[in-house]
This record gives C-alpha cells, sequence and structure tokens, in this order.
C-alpha cells in the first residue's frame, strides 16, 4: 500500500472510529440521564413520567450501557406491581414496552430472558375478553393466551418504514467512510477544506441506523 494511501485510510478509520464513539457518548449521556429521571420519578411516585423516562433510556439505547438492564428492571417491577393491584391495561402496556426493547437490543446484547419473561404476561393479559372484540369470548382463556403467544413468536419481520430507514442509516455511514477516506485528504494525509461534509455524514448515519435499528 502506497505511503499516501495508507495514511488516508488510517486517518478515516480513526475519524470514523472518533465520531462513533462521539454518537455514542452523546447518547450515554442522555440515556444517564433519563435514567436519573426515572429513578426520581419512581422515587416520588410518579409513575407515569417514570415510565417515559425508561422509554429515553430505551430509545438512546447503546451498546454495553448498563443502564438499559436497570431500565427493564425498573419497568419490570412497576409492571408486576399494577398486575398485582389489577391495573392490567397499564401492566399490559408496559410489558410490552419492556418486550419492545429488547427484540431491538438482543441481536446485540444477547438474550438476557426479558422477552421470555414478558411474553407469557402479555398473553395473558391480553387474552382478557374486551367489549371491544367480542369475537374473544367465544374462545377458552387457554386459546386465547395460546394464539398470543403464537404471533408474538412467529418469525419477526422488521417493520418496513424503520426498516428502510436503518438501511438509509447504515449505507449513509458506510459510504460517508468511504467518501472520507477517498477524497477527505490530501496526499500528505492531512484533510481536505470539504472533508467536514463526509464527518457529519459518517455521525449523522450512524445515528439514523441505530435510530431505525430501534424502531424496526
Amino acid at each position: 500500500m502506497k505511503s499516501a494511501t495508507k495514511k488516508r485510510v488510517i486517518a478515516g478509520v480513526a475519524i470514523a472510529l472518533g465520531g462513533y464513539l462521539m454518537v455514542a457518548a452523546i447518547f450515554a449521556l442522555r440515556a444517564e440521564l433519563a435514567w436519573r429521571q426515572a429513578v426520581s420519578f419512581r422515587t416520588s411516585g410518579d409513575v407515569e413520567r417514570a415510565v417515559r423516562a425508561v422509554r429515553g433510556v430505551f430509545d438512546l439505547y447503546v451498546p454495553g450501557n448498563p443502564r438499559l438492564e436497570e431500565a427493564s428492571r425498573l419497568i419490570w417491577d412497576i409492571a408486576m406491581a399494577e398486575e398485582k393491584r389489577g391495573d392490567h391495561p397499564a401492566a399490559l402496556a408496559h410489558y410490552r414496552i419492556l418486550r419492545s426493547a429488547w427484540i431491538g437490543a438482543h441481536p446485540i446484547e444477547g438474550d438476557r430472558g426479558w422477552i421470555a419473561r414478558t411474553e407469557p404476561r402479555i398473553a395473558r393479559l391480553s387474552a382478557e375478553p374486551t367489549p371491544d372484540v367480542p369475537a374473544l369470548a367465544k374462545r377458552s382463556r387457554a386459546q386465547r393466551e395460546a394464539q398470543a403467544l403464537a404471533e408474538m413468536r412467529a418469525p419477526r419481520r422488521p417493520y418496513g418504514a424503520w426498516g428502510a430507514v436503518a438501511a438509509l442509516g447504515f449505507a449513509g455511514w458506510v459510504g460517508a467512510t468511504v467518501g472520507l477516506i477517498a477524497r477527505g485528504f490530501r496526499a500528505d494525509g492531512t484533510l481536505v477544506p470539504g472533508a467536514v461534509r463526509w464527518v457529519l455524514g459518517l455521525v449523522v448515519g450512524y445515528g439514523v441506523w441505530i435510530l431505525g435499528c430501534l424502531r424496526a
């Protein structure tokens, strides 16, 4: 590899890594702030705002963030307490939030059991007949639970629009990295004046990719 090309590759990789670390640091900081808010609201008894803050932790997911597990336990405890006192609609909604968060995170974080824990409870609570779905009452509770579980455990397909957003973000991230390496440097390895657009494209592409993966 020629010296000039080698310098470009090294500098490009360094900037790409730096861009990733910058975005990851911003996400992690905002997730930490959201987590502290969640704990504060939970302590004060404001469950609605605590759940909203926990969702902020989930939405600002960064691989390896320890707050993901802690936020999961917090919303699980909230849902369990709601289920115990008979507030089944709220418990069901919060179990679903937890399950959705781990569906997005488990390809990177691994399966820590949260999906398996939430699905039976979601199935049980969603099997309760409601006035707006009278057809459910014609089936036994066991049948309704089995159907709900089967639907949740069916092969998952990414939600079309957000899947496209994730693909677009990833393509933008890779394209900006390649563009930075190929066109962002002079022969001596220094940045050209217009290189900032490739750096911005790299950062924005990464952010859009992560957002799409979380929402897909």
